[in-house]
C-alpha cells in the first residue's frame, strides 16, 4: 500500500510540473478605422507592449490585425499609423476564455512635422465621443467587473466618480451633481430606451436593483455629467450611452458562469465559417429565481431574467447592417402574513406584486459614403410595461385591494445622422431624431381595506418628440480644440422647444496637464 502512495504522488507530481510547464497562449485580433470617418487604416503598426521578444503586427487592406500565441497576462496594447496620433489601450486582460477582439480608432494629426516622439497614454477621463470637452468619462466593462461591489454594473461603478453619489444603497440609481436619477438619459446603440435596470423605479425613480446589460456583451461605453455634445438631448442630469460589442466573427465560443447573480449564458462566433457577419447572444437568470424552488412560496424575493443580442451583417457595397436587442421580465411577489399576532406593521398584512417588461431592440445601417463621410441611421422600438399590485387584510382576514398601478410606455424612434470630415481640422455631426410615443396609465388607491379605490390617473394617448442637432470638433493648433454645437427640439404634445446651444474649449497646455472650459443648456 504504502509503494502504491509513492507511485502515485510521483505520478501527481510529474504530471503537474508538466502542466505548470506548459505555457498558454490566446489571440488578439481587431480593426482599426479613423476616428471621425470610420474609413479602415491598412498598414497599421499594432504591437503588445512588455512583450519578449516583442509581439506585433501590421493591418491588411481591410484594416484588420491578427496576433497569435500571445502569453497570458495583462498588457498595453499600442497602435500607431502615418499621419495619425498614436494612442495605447491599457490593461487589456488576455485570458484563456475567449479571444480578445479590439475596435481602434486613430485620430488623424493635424500637424505635419519631420519628426515626432509618442509617448502614449491613456486617459479614462477621455470619452469615446470626440465631440466631448469636459465631464466625460469612457469606462471599459473589465473595469465594471473589478469595481469593488459593483456587481459589473456600470451604474454602481459610476457612484465613485468625482460629483457623483449613490441615491441609496438599495439600488444602483446615481445622483449627479444634486439631480434626480430619472434624469439620466440612457442611450443603447445611439438610440434613447427605457430605465435598463430590473426592478426600475421600485426603490427611487431612476433607479433599480442591477442593469439588464450582462458584461459579456458589452463594448466600452461613455458616460456624461454635465456639457454633454449636442446630440445627446431630452435630458438634464446626465448621459449614459452604451455599446454593445460585436461578435467573433472568425471562432463558436460559448461561456456559463454562476455567481451571485445567478447564471450567466451565452454564445457568439460567424454565421458561416469564412464569412464577416456574427452573432452574439447573453441570458442571464437569478439567483432567487433558482432558490426558488426550495424557499418559503410569495416570500418577497426578486426574480429576473433578461436577455441580450447583436447580429452583425457587414456586405461589400451596400455598408454594415446591426440588428440588436435587449429584454428582461422581472417579478416579485409577497404574501400577506395572516396571523395578526404577528403582524408589526401594515406591510405584514399586504400581499404584494411587482411585474416589469423593459425591452429595446433595433436595426441600424451604417454606409461609408467616401472616404471623408458616412451616414448612420437606426430604427428601433422600445417599451416598458410595469405593474404594482397591493391587496391587504381587513378585520374579517379577507385580502381587500388597497393599490393597483399599470404603465405601459411604448416608443417608436428613428435617428440618422452625417458624419463628414472637411479635413484634419473639421469634422462635423449634423443629424435628427423622431420619436412617437404611447402611452397607458391606470393608477388607483385606496387608503382603507373595503372602501372602493379612487381612480387618480386613468389616461392613454399618443405624441411625438422631434429632436436635430450639428455639432463640429475644430482644431485650431496642435494643443486647441473647440467643440461646438447646437441641440433643439420641439415636443407636439403641447407645442413646446427649446434650442440649446452647447460649447466647449480645451488647451492641452503640456503633455500631460489641460484646461477645459464648457457651457450647455439642457432641458
Amino acid at each position: 500500500m504504502r509503494t502504491r502512495i509513492i507511485i502515485f504522488t510521483v505520478m501527481v507530481s510529474l504530471t503537474w510540473n508538466k502542466l505548470h510547464a506548459q505555457q498558454l497562449y490566446q489571440t488578439i485580433k481587431g480593426h482599426v478605422v479613423d476616428k471621425e470617418t470610420q474609413i479602415s487604416l491598412p498598414g497599421a503598426t499594432i504591437t503588445v507592449v512588455g512583450t519578449d521578444p516583442l509581439i506585433g503586427t501590421i493591418t491588411d487592406n481591410d484594416g484588420y490585425f491578427r496576433m497569435e500565441k500571445v502569453p497570458l497576462g495583462r498588457y498595453s496594447i499600442d497602435a500607431r499609423y502615418v499621419g495619425y496620433q498614436a494612442i495605447q489601450i491599457p490593461e487589456v486582460l488576455v485570458s484563456s476564455g475567449k479571444e480578445i477582439d479590439l475596435n481602434i480608432e486613430l485620430r488623424e494629426s493635424v500637424e505635419n512635422i519631420d519628426e515626432v516622439v509618442v509617448k502614449s497614454l491613456t486617459r479614462k477621463d477621455k470619452s469615446l465621443n470626440s465631440m466631448a470637452t469636459l465631464s466625460a468619462r469612457t469606462f471599459s466593462v473589465e473595469e465594471a467587473g473589478r469595481y469593488a461591489g459593483g456587481f459589473d454594473d456600470p451604474a454602481r461603478m459610476a457612484s465613485s466618480f468625482a460629483g457623483i453619489t449613490t441615491g441609496s444603497l438599495q439600488d444602483n440609481s446615481i445622483v449627479i451633481r444634486g439631480n434626480a436619477p430619472k434624469g439620466i438619459l440612457w442611450e443603447l446603440e445611439g438610440i434613447p430606451i427605457p430605465n435598463p435596470n430590473h426592478f426600475a423605479g421600485a426603490i427611487s425613480a431612476g433607479g433599480g436593483f442591477v442593469t439588464i446589460f450582462s458584461s459579456h456583451i458589452m463594448s466600452n461605453s461613455d458616460f456624461f455629467t454635465g456639457a454633454f455634445p449636442a446630440e445627446y438631448g431630452n435630458a438634464l442630469a446626465g448621459v449614459f450611452d452604451m455599446k454593445f460589442r460585436t461578435g467573433n466573427n472568425d471562432k463558436r465560443e460559448y461561456w456559463f458562469q454562476a455567481g451571485v447573480l445567478g447564471i450567466d449564458a451565452g454564445a457568439e462566433g460567424p454565421f458561416i465559417k469564412d464569412k464577416k457577419a456574427s452573432y452574439l447572444f447573453n441570458y442571464r437568470y437569478s439567483t432567487y429565481g433558482l432558490l426558488q424552488p426550495i424557499m418559503p412560496h410569495g416570500a418577497g424575493l426578486p426574480v429576473y431574467q433578461d436577455l441580450s443580442y447583436k447580429l452583425n451583417f457587414p456586405t461589400d457595397k451596400a455598408g454594415i447592417f446591426t440588428l440588436w436587442g435587449i429584454g428582461a421580465i422581472d417579478n416579485m411577489l409577497k404574501y400577506e402574513d395572516k396571523d395578526p399576532a404577528e403582524w408589526e406593521t401594515l406591510s405584514n398584512a399586504e400581499r404584494e406584486e411587482t411585474d416589469m417588461k423593459p425591452a429595446a431592440a433595433g436595426l441600424t445601417h451604417k454606409y461609408i459614403l467616401n472616404g471623408k463621410s458616412y451616414i448612420n441611421t437606426t430604427v428601433a422600438a422600445t417599451n416598458y410595461s410595469g405593474g404594482h399590485y397591493v391587496k391587504r387584510l381587513d378585520s374579517a382576514l379577507v385580502l381587500q385591494d388597497i393599490q393597483f398601478i399599470d404603465m405601459r410606455q411604448e416608443n417608436i424612434i428613428a435617428h440618422s445622422f452625417l458624419n463628414y470630415k472637411f479635413s484634419a481640422r473639421h469634422t462635423n455631426r449634423t443629424g435628427i431624431i423622431y420619436t412617437s410615443m404611447f402611452y397607458n396609465i391606470d393608477l388607483r388607491e385606496s387608503e382603507v381595506p373595503g372602501i372602493p379605490m379612487l381612480q387618480f390617473v386613468d389616461d392613454h394617448g399618443n405624441s411625438s418628440l422631434i429632436q436635430a442637432y450639428t455639432e463640429s470638433k475644430i482644431n485650431l493648433g496642435h494643443s486647441v480644440s473647440v467643440n461646438a454645437g447646437l441641440h433643439a427640439q420641439y415636443f407636439f404634445l403641447n407645442g413646446n422647444y427649446s434650442v440649446e446651444p452647447r460649447l466647449g474649449i480645451k488647451w492641452d497646455v503640456t503633455s500631460s496637464h489641460s484646461l477645459s472650459i464648457a457651457f450647455g443648456k439642457h432641458s
